[in-house]
C-alpha cells in the first residue's frame, strides 16, 4: 500500500511539473508572440506639452493687519489743500506728506504777537510811572 501511494504521488508531482511548464511556455509565447506595436507603447509614453496660464483661487476669511503702521500729525492746524504722496508710497523721515492752509494760525500768530507788543507797552508805562512816582515822594 505504501508503495502504491508513493507511485500516486510522484503522479501528481509530474503532473504539477507538466502544468506548471505549460503555464510558463504559454506566458512566454504570448511575450514572443506580442505584436512589437503593442511592447513599444508598453515602454514609452508621449505627451504633448504646452504653456498654459494657471489660475488658482483660494477663499478663506480671517482677519487682516498692517505689518506697521505710524501715527502722522501737522506741526500746525489748518485745512490740508494738497496731498503730496499717494497710498502705497514709500517715504523718509523729513518728506514733506502735505500741504497745509495756514492762513488762520498765521493771523492768529499776528494777533498774538500785537497783542504781547500792547502787553510790553503797558508794562513799560507802569515801570516808567512807578520810577516816576518812586522819585516824587
Amino acid at each position: 500500500m505504501a508503495k502504491h501511494a508513493l507511485k500516486r504521488r510522484g503522479r501528481i508531482m509530474i503532473i504539477a511539473a507538466g502544468l506548471i511548464v505549460v503555464a510558463l511556455v504559454a506566458v512566454g509565447g504570448r511575450l514572443v508572440l506580442r505584436d512589437p506595436a503593442d511592447q513599444e507603447a508598453a515602454r514609452s509614453t508621449t505627451a504633448t506639452v504646452a504653456t498654459t496660464t494657471l489660475e488658482q483661487t483660494i477663499s478663506t476669511s480671517g482677519t487682516v493687519a498692517a505689518a506697521e503702521s505710524a501715527e502722522e500729525s501737522f506741526e500746525v492746524s489748518g485745512t490740508v489743500t494738497e496731498v503730496l504722496v499717494e497710498a502705497g508710497d514709500s517715504v523718509s523721515a523729513g518728506d514733506e506728506l502735505a500741504v497745509v492752509d495756514d492762513t488762520v494760525p498765521a493771523a492768529e500768530l499776528t494777533a498774538a504777537e500785537a497783542s504781547y507788543e500792547a502787553a510790553q507797552e503797558a508794562v513799560d508805562e507802569a515801570d516808567t510811572d512807578a520810577t516816576e512816582a518812586a522819585a516824587t515822594t
